[in-house]
């Protein structure tokens, strides 16, 4: 039974990006806790009708890196929703979609991150939960 949506989403996940992953065990002191670094920023291929958000993570100790990745999740958009969040040079990415599409690129690098340290120590550093309202607090402009 097919229902319909009054409120379709505008998008589909169309490919994964892993951009950066290193390890750096020689710098890991398993007694010692560490710090947690995220950042985000957000890409834009009008050619292609795509959005790419960037989830960077570094663990560090001491502010020494002991593992980075950054990944990115390329979403598909419809092009008329593309057309009314676009004003003059500038497309204005509503701050509730920038963390909805965050969140979900936030849950993918939590399984690349998974998979790439099994067999390691970072194994069971699990990626805690993100409030991502503290990470995108208001629209997000990119230029043309």
């Amino acid at each position: 039974m097919k229902k319909n949506n009054p409120h379709p989403v505008p998008f589909v996940l169309a490919d994964i990006i892993l951009s950066q992953f290193a390890i750096l065990e020689e710098n890991f002191d398993q007694d010692k806790d560490f710090d947690l670094y995220i950042d985000v920023r957000f890409s834009y291929d009008a050619e292609r009708k795509i959005i790419i958000p960037f989830v960077a993570v570094t663990y560090a100790q001491n502010n020494i890196p002991l593992l980075k990745i950054e990944s990115g999740n390329v979403f598909y958009f419809i092009p008329e929703f593309l057309e009314e969040i676009q004003r003059d040079r500038q497309l204005i990415i509503p701050a509730g979609l920038a963390r909805h599409l965050i969140m979900l690129t936030i849950g993918t690098l939590r399984g690349i991150l998974f998979a790439k340290t099994e067999h390691t120590p970072f194994h069971h550093k699990v990626l805690p939960t993100i409030n991502v309202t503290e990470l995108i607090q208001e629209d997000v402009v990119l230029d043309l």
